[in-house]
């Protein structure tokens, strides 16, 4: 893994554990959602990141 996705991958296990601690989820299932959505939104950030700015 390059050092980009082992910093996605903490950042969303770090990103997961705030929001289940957060809103206090419980439950396996109800955890593995909040892991998945963390993961989409950290992994929405790195594509973003590599759009090209400015261009039209």
């Amino acid at each position: 893994m390059s050092e980009l996705e082992l910093s996605a991958v903490d950042f969303a296990e770090t990103l997961a554990r705030h929001n289940i601690e957060a809103k206090n989820i419980n439950g396996e299932n109800r955890c593995k959602l909040e892991c998945q959505n963390s993961a989409k939104i950290v992994a929405k950030a790195i594509i973003k990141s590599r759009e090209p700015v400015g261009v039209f």
